[in-house]
């Protein structure tokens, strides 16, 4: 059984995850006085407190760092201030609790667009720090549609494990690097791309520190004629990574359909559809997902689980007040009817068994808008149970064991970026 601590733990998708694992949590804590409060009424103990409040000394020895430190300043519906943004420092606190602590193994967790972000300057930064504090570190964006969630959310995983500081071993990709075979090379996530994702493309390689030295872009910004250095898998180790594209395989068949979890009481239930809404010098239209499943839930009421069904599906005043059932808000536009699911319903939308994470909810103190905020935070628990298997089964090996993974020494031939 592994142990670990919750630094930014929110409302606990994470949690409940890695506890269907068999993980023994020893710390969480959130800054956020509704999230630790919906924490602690759901897995009976969360911390508020910020993390350069933390003190070293007052955490026992654990096997697993794990982290989800705010998205804000990395996503793509934002300004993308990075690490300029008020809450991007959270992670140099973290880094700070990883130094001291020196943990076997590191968890973190964050938006896709960490990866593009301000250049590629902001996943460097992540990646630099923990390669310089002896780590090896793998990434990987995981859809939760893998996961029979009907979801469309993809987040970022990064998995570190600490390598000796006299191991001559390097754990990059050599010889089979160009037949993207599933799982070659891999130490955390071979098993994840034999079940629900694949690579595909070819790989590039790179310099953590030469990242850092460039011209960073202006905020919000891309550089002009330039491709981003990190694609949705690699690896890094020492100063050097190597990334390549990857390929979902969604399972074809959720938990629990849309219609099943918006309105269980229409006839038509495959009708219903996604809605996210776009404006531009005008009215703002609505536009739904051609596919039967949800947007990814945000952490805005503009992002929340806002849903449509056809009007002409409806069969009267009855039927729609089934179809409002479990909705907190709607409207009729463009011949649909539009509604947003509640906070406490929308959690089908990320777990089949939410019950824990509900009684978080009720218990968060928090407005509507907010419980929105906590629940758009969250991560998806069976995609955090997955990756804590990515991590669990390597967990078991000794670190002379773990460096058989790893290929020799010799220097990689780095492309430079144009």
């Amino acid at each position: 059984m592994l142990s670990y601590i919750e630094l930014c733990a929110g409302l606990g998708g994470t949690r409940l995850g890695l506890q269907r694992l068999g993980w023994r949590c020893l710390f969480a804590c959130d800054a956020d006085s509704s999230a630790a409060a919906g924490h602690r009424r759901a897995f009976g103990d969360c911390n508020e407190m910020d993390v350069e409040d933390i003190g070293a000394a007052t955490i026992p020895s654990y096997d697993v760092l794990v982290a989800g430190f705010p998205c804000q300043p990395f996503s793509s519906s934002g300004n993308r201030l990075g690490f300029n943004h008020r809450k991007g420092n959270v992670f140099s606190f973290i880094e700070g609790f990883l130094l001291k602590t020196n943990p076997r193994f590191v968890l973190f967790e964050n938006v896709r667009g960490m990866l593009s972000n301000r250049g590629g300057h902001s996943m460097a930064s992540v990646l630099k720090a923990l390669t310089d504090a002896g780590y090896y570190a793998e990434w990987c964006v995981i859809n939760s549609l893998s996961y029979q969630i009907p979801q469309d959310r993809q987040r970022l995983f990064i998995l570190a494990t600490r390598v000796s500081s006299n191991s001559k071993s390097n754990p990059f990709w050599r010889s089979n690097i160009q037949s993207m075979a599933p799982g070659v090379g891999s130490v955390f996530f071979h098993s994840l791309f034999s079940s629900s994702c694949k690579l595909i493309g070819t790989a590039r390689e790179g310099v953590l520190s030469q990242i850092l030295e460039e011209t960073e872009p202006r905020v919000g910004r891309s550089l002009v004629g330039k491709s981003m250095p990190f694609s949705r898998y690699g690896q890094a180790f020492r100063d050097r990574f190597i990334t390549t594209e990857i390929e979902h395989c969604s399972s074809g068949s959720y938990h629990m359909s849309l219609g099943e979890i918006c309105c269980p009481g229409l006839d038509e239930q495959e009708a219903v559809r996604s809605v996210r809404f776009w404006g531009h010098s005008g009215t703002t239209r609505p536009y739904s997902k051609v596919l039967p499943v949800s947007h990814c839930i945000g952490t805005n009421i503009g992002a929340g689980p806002t849903f449509c069904v056809p009007i002409s599906k409806i069969k009267g005043p009855s039927q729609e007040r089934e179809v409002l059932k479990f909705a907190n808000w709607s409207r009729k536009q463009d011949g649909s009817l539009i509604f947003r699911l509640t906070p406490e319903r929308a959690l089908l939308l990320f777990d089949k068994e939410p019950t824990a994470l509900a009684a978080g909810l009720a218990g968060s103190g928090a407005g509507i808008t907010k419980q929105y905020v906590l629940i758009g935070n969250m991560v998806v628990p069976c995609v955090a149970q997955a990756v804590g298997g990515c991590l669990e089964s390597i967990a078991a090996q000794q670190e002379g064991e773990l460096v058989s993974h790893f290929q020799s020494n010799e220097e990689l031939p780095l492309t430079r970026r144009s």
